[in-house]
């Protein structure tokens, strides 16, 4: 594969939306191996594929190029190419696997055209999955030839139908990015993304990714081993901006933060995440803050979206000492866009803020936030004989963004709702969240359903009854049926000619197995009792849950019983996840707790916080920033470490969004 080693050009904000400068520039890195000799390993084969892969070779001074460092490399007889062109490392991989019995021909737009007749295959438009392991071959910019071809790595789902893919390749970029969603994979780093794809061959044996968490886009998100890769740091002009990552106690989340401060107003910390923006979408970025100076501190969260042109959405806070949670949700409505820019703007000079537990994730719905004064995407139904209607605009004081719905009903049991096609499977979880307040002066009924649509429809469900304080509404909804081919996220207006406010609708994969204990189910989770002790746990229905219907109730006869859930996931250093519960105290005293989060086969991999709750409903969260490759999956386990009590539990996640967070706090204002 012929690749010029290109510089990206330089990407910058001159502006943003409250008047401050903010800016960077990138640049790409060269062809992996470059400056490597022939044949050096650039990756050894343990370290991808879950440690089934095989060695990433060095073309070396020809990195890059068309032509080939060495000559003609055989694994027995069979020959897999030429020295170390892109090819040669599917080649050799397939060979090795016993994937393919004999040479596979062609440069790399010829691969799927000379795939072995044993491999299924799918042209781009009409891919129905991607699998690690899988090849995608691509033409050259403007022709067929040579192409390239690249070996998926690992597959994230980041949005319902909507996946990340990381790919490795020889004598190209060591790893590259990607987006599937409605049958076409597009690349976003930037020296593949002008390659047309032609589709994917699988392996034998490929199958779908499982369902998992909606992932969190962005690295070392909670700032943990005191790790700030991926993140920028911009001075505002003619000033100075001061960054440091530390452990401390008293966190809402993990034990680590970053504390910045900036000696002139709008210095800002800020990290760029290639993505294929397309109008509808929806995204939110959040992060905890707060004050670590006697003077209050003001901020500004944006986020962008950047390519040809550029968009963002924006929420901006006061913040004091006590932990915040701010959101900035964004939904996309201009092509050409190719970039989101996560951006916290440090809007007091010379004092010190405090920053942890950041996330961005796609919403999963389209228009989540009303941006742009739009509801496209958004289905209005009247009660029988009733009408009603809905108006998008911008109003001030929301809990993120500047955009609501206002909906008003004529009859009890009119609604908003809108459809998401997923392939759902029976275990799976998924929440929609909604901000909701009402705006009449007598209290507004609501009930969010969420439901899945196909052969024998079921949902999840929680009513609420709101006053004029913004409030975050959620349902759960664990599957337990097959046949069902998309969910719906319905609001139900259930009082009569009375205004309702609406703002950051969000719908997220949990990741977990019956994360919120419906119908009783508890298939998924595992009870370790402590070492001599015994534990006990039943799921029941209850009433005045903070979401859903049912809870799980857990006792132990010794300190250090336990329940997790164990889940399959292709980690690469960097990524981000965060393990949340609601939990509180059925017994009269206080509750023990410890949320571990854990790299499975990686040792020291892990994240974890403690807290002691009581009677009120309480969200425990742990964050886990992975550092290495090589675990093979997440266990997410909760610890009982109070042998006298009865622990109560509820509405799991194993995924990026804050949201379930802010509920508990309320909106940062």
């Amino acid at each position: 594969m012929a690749v010029a080693v290109a510089l990206v050009g330089s990407l910058q904000l001159t502006s943003r939306p409250a008047g401050a400068t903010a800016g960077a520039s990138a640049r790409a890195r060269p062809a992996a191996g470059y400056g490597y000799g022939c044949g050096s390993v650039v990756l050894p084969g343990y370290a991808w594929l879950g440690g089934n892969g095989v060695d990433v070779l060095s073309n070396g001074a020809d990195a890059g190029t068309g032509s080939s460092c060495g000559g003609v490399f055989r694994v027995g007889k069979i020959v897999t190419g030429e020295e170390w062109q892109c090819v040669e490392l599917v080649d050799r991989l397939y060979v090795e696997r016993g994937w393919i019995g004999a040479t596979w021909n062609g440069n790399g737009a010829d691969m799927y055209a000379t795939a072995p007749g044993g491999l299924a295959k799918q042209p781009q438009g009409s891919i129905s999955f991607l699998s690690p392991g899988d090849v995608v071959s691509y033409q050259s910019p403007g022709g067929v030839e040579p192409g390239h071809a690249g070996i998926v790595n690992a597959v994230t789902p980041i949005g319902p139908g909507t996946y990340f893919v990381q790919l490795v390749q020889q004598n190209g970029y060591l790893y590259t990015t990607g987006v599937l969603s409605g049958g076409r994979l597009t690349m976003t780093t930037p020296w593949v993304s002008g390659f047309p794809v032609i589709g994917v061959i699988h392996h034998p044996g490929a199958t779908p990714p499982a369902a998992g968490a909606s992932l969190n886009l962005l690295q070392n998100a909670s700032f943990e081993h005191n790790l700030t890769r991926g993140w920028l740091f911009l001075a505002a002009p003619g000033g100075i901006f001061q960054e440091r990552a530390a452990k401390v106690p008293g966190l809402p989340e993990g034990g680590n933060m970053l504390e910045v401060r900036s000696s002139k107003v709008a210095g800002s910390v800020y990290q760029d995440v290639p993505a294929p923006l397309a109008p509808g979408q929806s995204y939110t970025f959040s992060i905890w803050a707060r004050s670590a100076s006697p003077a209050k501190e003001h901020i500004c969260l944006v986020l962008w979206g950047i390519g040809r042109g550029r968009q963002a959405g924006q929420t901006c806070a006061v913040l004091g000492p006590t932990w915040s949670v701010v959101s900035a949700p964004y939904d996309v409505t201009a092509s050409g866009l190719a970039t989101l820019r996560a951006q916290v703007f440090v809007d007091t000079a010379k004092a010190r803020l405090d920053l942890t537990g950041a996330s961005l994730v796609n919403d999963g719905l389209k228009n989540a936030s009303f941006e742009g004064e739009l509801s496209s995407g958004w289905h209005f139904l009247a009660a029988r004989g009733g009408s009603i209607t809905a108006y998008a605009g911008r109003a001030a004081a929301l809990p993120e963004g500047s955009n609501l719905l206002e909906v008003r009903s004529s009859r009890k049991g009119g609604s908003i709702y809108q459809d998401v096609p997923a392939a759902l499977s029976p275990g799976q979880s998924y929440t929609f969240s909604i901000w909701a307040r009402a705006a009449s002066r007598e209290a507004e009924h609501v009930c969010l359903v969420l439901w899945g649509v196909g052969r024998n429809s079921q949902s999840g469900q929680t009513c609420a009854v709101l006053g004029p304080a913004w409030t975050l509404v959620s349902a759960p909804y664990d599957v337990t049926a097959a046949g069902l081919g998309a969910l719906r996220a319905q609001v139900f207006v259930d009082t009569a000619k009375a205004l309702l406010d609406l703002t950051g609708a969000s719908l997220v994969n949990d990741g977990l197995e019956n994360a919120s204990f419906q119908h009783g189910l508890t298939a998924g989770w595992r009870f370790a009792p402590a070492p001599g002790g015994g534990i006990r746990a039943h799921a029941k229905t209850a009433g005045g849950l903070p979401e859903g219907s049912d809870l799980l109730e857990v006792r132990t006869s010794k300190a250090g019983g336990s329940l997790y859930q164990d889940v399959a996931a292709d980690m690469a250093p960097g990524q981000s996840y965060t393990f949340s519960i609601w939990v509180r105290a059925a017994s009269p005293e206080a509750e023990h707790v410890c949320l571990v989060l854990w790299g499975i086969g990686q040792k020291g991999q892990a994240g974890q916080t403690c807290a002691i709750v009581g009677s009120a409903w309480t969200i425990v969260s742990a964050p886990s920033d992975v550092t290495a490759y090589g675990p093979d999956g997440l266990r997410a386990q909760v610890f009982l470490e109070t042998t006298t009590g009865r622990l109560q539990l509820t509405a799991a996640s194993l995924a990026g969004s804050q949201r379930a967070v802010s509920a508990a706090q309320g909106p940062a204002l």
